[in-house]
């Protein structure tokens, strides 16, 4: 896995499958992820950054999209939060805990 460490990327496309992040900073970064790699971050700062998803993380979100929009508008928040909630690692009682995201077999 190729690691980052207390580097700062502006104005860049990142994609970010396969990667570490460890102190790093993203300003103005379009951060992609594909869903073909797990992405791993901890103790990163963004200031106005977009995320975007191809492949395969692509096509699940654009499904979750969807699902949503055939819900009743008044619904909706209480489903993503829900399955925001299911799929979030958990946070320490310390502060914020490091993040793993897309990690194989999910």
């Amino acid at each position: 896995m190729n690691t980052s460490v207390n580097a700062c990327f502006t104005d860049q496309r990142i994609l970010m499958d396969g990667k570490t992040f460890m102190r790093c900073r993203f300003e103005r970064c379009e951060l992609v992820f594909a869903g073909v790699g797990a992405v791993n971050f901890s103790e990163n700062a963004l200031w106005d950054c977009r995320f975007s998803f191809e492949g395969p993380a692509g096509r699940a979100l654009g499904v979750f999209a969807a699902v949503v929009n055939m819900m009743p508008p008044e619904r909706r928040e209480d489903f993503v939060r829900a399955v925001l909630d299911a799929h979030l690692p958990k946070q320490s009682e310390g502060g914020c805990a490091s993040k793993k995201f897309g990690s194989a077999g999910r």
